[in-house]
């Protein structure tokens, strides 16, 4: 993953875009040694904004089958966050978990039972 968002993370930034064409292993070794502190960090950078538009996309898709009066949307948010937290997955992969059990008819409120089996 981090290999993928390296290379997007280039294709962002016109000064480095150079290091996608090239085979000078040297070239960019010397890159990296001189801006790899920088490139790290801004490479993580793009990811928690990639995840966290991930994450935005599952919620609005769960935000459009979720019955906000049994659950509101704000808490059951904080709670796949908390449960992702606690399983050690992606909170984007836990709120798909939820809109496909409430797509398969189980309530709002039990959703999140099903979403930390699967």
């Amino acid at each position: 993953m981090t290999d993928h968002i390296f290379k997007y993370y280039l294709h962002l930034k016109p000064d480095y875009q150079f290091l996608l064409k090239t085979d000078d292993s040297e070239l960019v070794s010397e890159t990296m040694k001189e801006h790899g502190d920088n490139l790290v960090v801004e490479t993580y950078g793009v990811a928690s904004i990639k995840m966290s538009l991930e994450f935005d996309d599952a919620m609005a898709k769960v935000s459009t089958i979720a019955d906000e009066s049994k659950v509101p949307l704000e808490e059951l948010e904080d709670q796949i966050i908390s449960l992702a937290k606690e399983l050690g997955k992606p909170a984007t992969e836990i709120a798909e978990n939820v809109y496909k059990a409430i797509s398969a008819g189980q309530e709002t409120g039990d959703a999140m039972k099903t979403a930390g089996r699967r």
